[in-house]
């Protein structure tokens, strides 16, 4: 499996290992705000972020995880140019593998929370998730407002 190191990916864990996690994150299903307390304004020019980690099945759909694997990330990547709300996206692979850590990871920004929606029930994405779904064994997901 061919690896990968994203600066955002990166970047995004550099900044969350530095924040002091205040007892109250934000308000609305697994969103964390950039601010400890409150939502943006609503108007704000706020982005909004999307990562998710997947630990892939050693095999499935007759391939091994490798394959598998870059499937995902060549799949993923086509999106960008068929659904106009993806502002960026990146899929890096995990460099230092091991049976306990994701294999796989997802970066994506949005403008605001209705286009990540939009995303999601998009007919393409939709047939990506569901190749995902049956190839991956855990996933997990992180979306969070940055303020501008």
């Amino acid at each position: 499996m061919k690896t990968m190191r994203s600066p955002a990916i990166m970047d995004f864990f550099n900044r969350l290992s530095k924040r002091k996690m205040p007892g109250q994150l934000g308000k609305g299903p697994g969103i964390l705000y950039n601010h400890p307390l409150e939502p943006p304004a609503k108007g704000s020019k706020a982005m909004l972020k999307h990562i998710v980690f997947w630990k892939l099945k050693p095999e499935a759909q007759g391939a091994p995880a490798s394959e598998n694997g870059e499937a995902v990330k060549r799949l993923l990547e086509g999106l960008k140019p068929l659904i106009p709300e993806i502002l960026e996206l990146e899929v890096g692979f995990q460099i230092r593998p091991s049976a306990d850590q994701p294999d796989l990871a997802l970066y994506s920004r949005f403008k605001d929370e209705a286009a990540l929606e939009a995303y999601q029930r998009h007919p393409e994405h939709l047939k990506v998730k569901d190749f995902i779904g049956k190839v991956v064994a855990s996933r997990h997901t992180v979306d969070y407002l940055m303020g501008p």
